[in-house]
């Protein structure tokens, strides 16, 4: 586990130093749509930007949607993340001027389908849910546990060893 622990400190200090694009990590898992190639080339800069652990956020996104711009939970979780309406409001409100540090100004949504229409915002505001779990929690399993909204096990080991499976690809690109 100790090694596993200096493994991510290590590898979160290396993005900073080898910029590998994470649409690249992404495209080593998975077969992307034209579709979803296109969006995930406009958000992932900005996950960059505000997420302290870019590799987790991919590793969420892959359990909660493959990398898709979706909707599931009977249409109420929206796009790669999979965030709630609720859930979205509260991070707009919450991190307004760390989304307009990114040039996300247009905070104003009432609904599933305003979210729909906007990858990129949605996109942020389901990893400022990521990183307000982490922040809060101060341990990455309670913080993945809370993001899915329940204390699932299971759904947490499967993001953790995706987590893994991205922290490996991203060193094989570097190499």
């Amino acid at each position: 586990m100790k090694h596993k622990i200096l493994l991510i400190l290590i590898l979160s200090y290396m993005i900073t130093l080898f910029p590998i694009s994470l649409l690249d990590v992404v495209k080593e898992r998975v077969a992307l749509s034209p579709r979803n190639e296109e969006l995930l080339a406009k958000v992932l800069p900005y996950v960059s930007k505000i997420s302290s652990e870019p590799l987790l956020v991919l590793a969420v996104m892959e359990q909660e949607s493959t990398y898709r711009w979706t909707h599931g939970d009977s249409g109420k979780a929206i796009g790669f993340m999979q965030i709630h309406l609720d859930t979205a409001k509260y991070m707009a409100e919450l991190y307004k001027d760390e989304l307009n540090e990114v040039g996300i100004t247009n905070l104003q949504f009432n609904s599933v389908q305003d979210l729909i229409k906007t990858p990129i915002r949605t996109t942020l505001l389901g990893v400022l849910w990521l990183e307000h779990n982490i922040k809060h929690t101060k341990y990455i399993y309670t913080a993945i546990s809370r993001y899915n909204g329940i204390n699932n096990h299971e759904y947490v080991i499967k993001v953790l060893n995706r987590y893994y499976q991205l922290i490996k690809i991203y060193e094989e690109l570097i190499e």
